[in-house]
């Protein structure tokens, strides 16, 4: 604590440091002494990326999901509990977003399950209860301009200055799970291609509560033994892990584990679900930047830079 109290992160450092620390705890309460201290802020909410969603909840819970919330960088999947003020408040706020900018922003929209069109009346005030669920989306463009200046309503964006974010605070930093759809310069994918590897990323970190490999998954699943899973097999195993999908979320899964369409799955198209949504590729790095900040010694980064 004392070295962090005396210099300032990046988002790729924050990077390399997360697998260094081995224990729930530690990985959160690092994240939380960097919070306030990382230089390139605005990519601070894709390193929260990397955590479980227990970790992330704990984050949350920590933070505040209004903190965490940075409408530059808010290509994003929402989980949001109407019922608790600051997660209304962030939804609000993306309602807003998405009134403003280009395209289609909300993409499978859903609340409390059943799939939704967003009524104009939200955009005044949402609904005091509910959970709402959505991936926002983001056109290239808009993430061009968002990083350079802020929300598209740059006048009234508080962090820039006479509506240009400060060079060191923007961030090229994406989680090597986004590399495939990376757009290079935003640090965000652009349009909604990212969101079925994210959806998939996020089913598997579910299984990885009751087992940490596929074999012990398949194995729990395969109530009958047979070495095979149906349909209804695989959503009656799930369901009775505690791993409940939308129907939408389910076609998703079995489409990708049924690899070869014979209407079955087999373990060995189960193990390449696990091993394609695993850990990072060997020798991948991220490509960040901010400003000149990254190829300097953390010892020699300035002072001032980080948010409060």
């Amino acid at each position: 604590r004392e070295w962090s109290n005396r210099n300032l992160f990046t988002c790729e450092q924050l990077d390399a440091l997360l697998p260094v620390f081995s224990s729930e705890e530690s990985r959160i309460q690092m994240l939380i002494i960097a919070f306030a201290r990382t230089l390139d802020w605005h990519g601070f909410g894709n390193v929260c990326l990397l955590l479980t969603q227990r970790e992330m909840k704990k984050l949350r819970d920590k933070l505040g999901p209004v903190a965490l919330f940075d409408e530059v960088s808010a290509v994003q999947y929402y989980e949001l509990d109407l019922s608790l003020p600051e997660q209304r408040f962030v939804g609000q706020e993306l309602i807003h977003l998405a009134m403003d900018e280009p395209g289609e922003n909300f993409v499978e929209t859903q609340y409390n399950g059943i799939d939704l069109s967003v009524p104009m009346p939200w955009s005044k005030l949402l609904p005091n209860k509910g959970l709402i669920t959505l991936y926002y989306c983001r056109a290239s463009s808009t993430i061009e301009h968002t990083r350079k200046q802020g929300c598209l309503r740059s006048k009234e964006y508080p962090f820039a200055t006479a509506g240009v974010i400060p060079e060191d605070h923007k961030s090229d930093y994406t989680v090597w799970f986004w590399k495939d759809v990376y757009c290079s310069g935003g640090g965000q994918p652009p349009g909604a291609e990212w969101c079925k590897g994210y959806r998939l990323r996020r089913i598997k970190q579910k299984m990885l509560i009751v087992s940490d490999s596929a074999e012990g998954v398949f194995g729990l699943l395969d109530s009958d033994g047979g070495g095979e899973l149906e349909r209804t097999e695989l959503a009656a195993g799930l369901f009775r892990l505690g791993i409940w999908l939308h129907p939408k979320e389910l076609t998703t899964l079995f489409s990708v584990l049924d690899s070869d369409g014979g209407g079955t799955i087999e373990l060995h198209e189960f193990q390449d679900f696990w091993d394609r949504n695993g850990e990072r590729p060997k020798g991948w790095k991220p490509n960040t930047r901010c400003g000149t900040a990254s190829a300097r010694r953390l010892s020699s980064v300035p002072q001032s830079g980080g948010r409060d």
